[in-house]
């Protein structure tokens, strides 16, 4: 059976040779298409792994074919893995080698198989890139001006690519717009109309004002009472681009239960850096929340806070990277950060004041006391991660919703665009997210010998941490116990109840 075993190995092994593409990835080493490099990467990678699991198997046997495939495979794996590292170095220099220029289409290379006798080259333009463009909602005549040519050209392309000019709107009956906002309303149930319309866009549908406003009164006739409010004025608002300064502060409306809401707005586009809840309000969960925010958005050039402590670390941060003489950091009254404080109204609008009336309600009826650590435990466990869940479709809505004073884009859209307009600026901002710059977040700007910034204290909000004290075993228990985000059909308060007697049980 053994001998069997080992012929059928020999077998699978040799059919796997056979299939090997070595010819395509020797002839094309020296690609200039990222996109080729890349896939053929990964392919590289994969027949290593495949290499690495034969010879495992082939070296368990004792066996003179063994050894001799043995042999064989490790020649082999050599070839590969040379292969691999050619291939990795060639994705990265292409991706060093992208500049300004990819955000503007190019003149096509002329081939052998594609020559063109007369005319200037076609433009190369990419089917990712159009679709890319539209799912963000952009018009074709915007695209069209965003990439560099003409809409005679891209509708052109459009055809030859095989994609639709759909209409406009999105094929959907009233019954199924019904339930999107009958969602979208029970997740963030004071959302307006223009919230609502970023909530569907961010899904892909797209309708007509009217019928949203229609269907808004099917799912709830008594809103537009409830929601009329006195409009503030508006001011005027002006930095150079994209990331040129972002608006970081903090949401306490919800401390009273030892929960923080911490985020970070541009200024430039209104787009949502980063939001998210936490049980504390410290500096280092706020530097977190700023490093994740980098990856996905890069480096500002300035930041805006206001005096309290748990900006310090982003603000040492900044300094360090930009140093003091630029003043990468602006503090001051929150009264003065505009943008945050303007986005902090639509956040207590959309949820915040839901849950502190659920929270007001559940003191009066004696089920919650602030001051009980098991009450405040068992509350963060349940009501933590809704909160969260309200604050990602808050940012999936805000982020998606037409903002009238910029002609009706939406927060991405005016952050994108603004990359386009100013790729070929000199804005600080823009040329470190077009430079590709990579950094590590977690070892670059914390420099205890580097500048400390200069912060008052006086404002400073203490989040005490939790008393009790759960072993893993028993969070264990009391994730396998309870689940926060299931509908109880009470708003959360039976699971806090019986997340309360869990907790209440193992602490004993």
């Amino acid at each position: 059976m053994a001998d069997d075993f080992t012929c059928i190995l020999r077998d699978e092994f040799k059919r796997f040779i056979e299939e090997l593409p070595y010819e395509e990835l020797r002839q094309s080493i020296f690609t200039e298409e990222l996109e080729v490099a890349d896939r053929l990467l990964a392919l590289s990678e994969r027949i290593c792994r495949e290499f690495v699991f034969f010879l495992r198997i082939f070296e368990s046997r004792n066996c003179d074919i063994s050894e001799n495939i043995t042999e064989l495979i490790k020649q082999l794996l050599k070839l590969y893995e040379g292969l691999t590292e050619r291939y990795r170095e060639r994705v990265n220099w292409l991706e060093e080698d992208r500049d300004d220029n990819s955000f503007r289409c190019q003149p096509e290379s002329v081939d052998e198989g594609n020559a063109r006798s007369r005319g200037r080259p076609r433009f190369s333009i990419s089917k990712s890139q159009i679709e890319g463009l539209r799912d963000l909602g952009f018009t074709w005549s915007k695209i069209a001006a965003m990439i560099g040519v003409s809409r005679i050209t891209l509708h052109r392309r459009i055809r030859e690519l095989g994609l639709e000019e759909e209409t406009r709107y999105s094929e959907i009956d009233d019954q199924e717009l019904d339930v999107f906002v009958r969602t979208i309303l029970a997740l963030l149930p004071n959302s307006g109309e223009v919230m609502i319309r970023g909530a569907l866009r961010g899904r892909g549908v797209r309708i007509q004002r009217s019928r949203l406003r229609e269907s808004v009164q099917r799912v709830d006739p008594t809103r537009k009472q409830r929601r009329q409010r006195l409009q503030i004025r508006r001011r005027v608002y002006k930095v150079p681009g994209p990331n040129s300064l972002w608006h970081m502060d903090g949401h306490h409306k919800l401390v009273r239960w030892r929960m923080v809401i911490h985020g970070a707005i541009d200024g430039f586009s209104r787009a949502v850096m980063f939001l998210k809840c936490s049980t504390n309000n410290e500096a280092l969960t706020v530097l977190t929340l700023f490093e994740d925010a980098i990856q996905k958005f890069n480096v500002p050039a300035r930041i805006r806070c206001d005096h309290g402590t748990e900006n310090i670390q982003v603000a040492k941060w900044m300094l360090t990277r930009y140093g003091s003489s630029v003043k990468p950091v602006i503090t001051g009254l929150s009264v003065h950060n505009q943008r945050i404080e303007r986005l902090w109204r639509d956040v207590g609008d959309s949820f915040v004041s839901y849950y502190k009336r659920l929270f007001y309600f559940m003191e009066e009826q004696l089920l919650l006391d602030p001051l009980d650590e098991i009450h405040l435990y068992a509350l963060q466990f349940i009501y933590l991660p809704r909160i969260n869940r309200s604050i990602n479709e808050f940012i999936l809505e805000w982020n998606n919703h037409p903002v009238r004073t910029e002609n009706c884009r939406t927060p991405l859209q005016v952050w994108i665009e603004g990359f386009y307009q100013q790729a070929y600026s000199s804005q600080r901002a823009v040329r470190m997210a077009l430079d590709h710059e990579v950094i590590d977040p977690s070892t670059y700007g914390l420099d205890d010998d580097g500048p400390v910034p200069q912060l008052q204290t006086n404002n400073n909000v203490t989040v005490p941490r939790s008393s009790v004290e759960l072993t893993d075993e028993d969070r264990a228990i009391l994730a396998l116990s309870v689940d926060p985000l299931v509908d109880d059909g009470n708003h959360g308060i039976h699971l806090y109840l019986q997340t309360m007697q869990i907790i209440t049980a193992l602490a004993s």
